[in-house]
């Protein structure tokens, strides 16, 4: 599809922005690093990255532990309405939007003089109206594609970004079932690579609920990007080459090199077995995971591995959180060379665990605020950032 500039401004060096959740912010540096891109800037949970068209493809198949991928198409210190109107109607929509496109607005305030969400968002469709009127003299009919528009403002800067990605970036497209408190995909790729796995060893989840950290241990394993059987919000722009997602594709199969691997996935409950069977199977990684019901104290493994669990809390728990925690630290004790990584809101899991973690680091699953434990039976072991 060609593309002109006198309707479409998404160039070679446009702004885009990789949006994560908190605690995951160097993880999705190292992912964008990985890439190649190394040129990266950090800003309020935020890594900018100068690309164009095929960049923004690439990096919504391939991050792992990203939220969204967005382009920025202006930024500016707003300290009053008429600043954030000003400044949102002086950006060259025409170049991002087209004719007929249908726009929606969100809106987040932090630590601004404009703390109203709802008034920034209103603003700031009525600022594209009126830049929609300037340019094409005629009221906009927005029967087109839908742009999803976000404006940020934090400490009174205002950032305009438009949602490249539609969907969280943690929908996959393999899970079309959910277990009782699922883990995000995004959260769960972050487990299994804060663990240190990268396809060599045994790795076993004991409490693989639907099965996504198995499924995500499966795709890293073997290289395959975990986006790449989804579809973005750019893929319904008119304007959007669908040559460049043809080609982040293409590499992105290119990239895939299934290899043997020894993971397992097990759940006491044999509806969550079944689950992580119909899942990884959605996934093309049925292969490479073996599943079965089997309660962890039973667990038992030759030496060296990895253990990476989003252990049972709150509706998941049926039983004794003390008891089962306990018992899941006399089950590690047994094991040898092995890392490994459990997410829980309990702060006293240490204690239960009977062990010092290496590493801890704060994340939320969902709106529970959690704390990750690092274990590892390794001597000399550095840990991850």
């Amino acid at each position: 599809m060609s593309r002109s500039k006198k309707h479409w401004g998404v160039t070679e060096k446009m702004d885009i922005s990789v949006n994560t959740a908190f605690g995951l912010e160097s993880l999705a540096k190292r992912e964008c690093e990985k890439l190649g891109y190394v040129d990266l800037k950090a800003k309020n949970g935020r890594l900018l990255i100068k690309g164009g068209n095929f960049d923004l493809a690439r990096l919504n198949v391939n991050l792992r532990t990203a939220e969204r991928v967005m382009i920025v198409a202006g930024s500016f210190t707003a300290m009053s309405f008429d600043e954030l109107f000003e400044g949102v109607k002086a950006i060259e929509w025409q170049y991002f939007l087209n004719e007929n496109a249908k726009v929606t607005v969100t809106s987040k305030c932090v630590k601004s003089v404009l703390m109203s969400a709802r008034s920034c968002q209103s603003i700031t469709k009525k600022a594209i109206v009126e830049k929609h009127r300037q340019i094409y003299s005629t009221e906009p009919t927005e029967t087109g594609e839908e742009y999803k528009i976000e404006c940020s403002l934090y400490e009174n800067v205002a950032t305009i970004s438009i949602d490249s990605s539609g969907e969280g970036l943690h929908k996959r497209g393999y899970r079309d079932l959910s277990a009782v408190a699922p883990l995000k995909e995004t959260l769960g790729a972050a487990l299994v690579l804060l663990s240190g796995y990268k396809g060599e060893g045994v790795f076993a989840d004991c409490f693989c609920g639907s099965g996504t950290i198995p499924i995500e241990a499966a795709m890293i394993a073997n290289n395959i990007a975990p986006n790449i059987n989804r579809w973005f919000a750019f893929n319904k722009w008119k304007n959007f080459p669908d040559r460049d997602y043809a080609r982040a594709i293409e590499q992105a199969k290119s990239n895939i090199k299934m290899t043997k691997t020894e993971i397992i996935g097990r759940d006491i409950d044999a509806d969550c077995v079944k689950m992580s069977l119909r899942h990884a199977k959605r996934a093309g990684v049925e292969n490479a995971i073996q599943f079965s019901r089997a309660d962890m104290r039973d667990y038992k493994s030759v030496d060296g591995g990895y253990l990476v669990s989003n252990l049972p809390y709150g509706e998941r728990l049926s039983g004794d959180m003390n008891a089962l925690y306990t018992d899941l630290g006399r089950m590690y004790a047994r094991l040898n060379n092995y890392n490994a990584v459990f997410l829980t809101p309990c702060m006293v899991f240490e204690k239960l665990f009977n062990r010092k973690a290496v590493k801890k680091r704060k994340l939320f699953n969902a709106n529970i605020e959690c704390c990750l434990y690092s274990f590892t039976q390794l001597k000399n072991y550095q840990g991850k950032r």
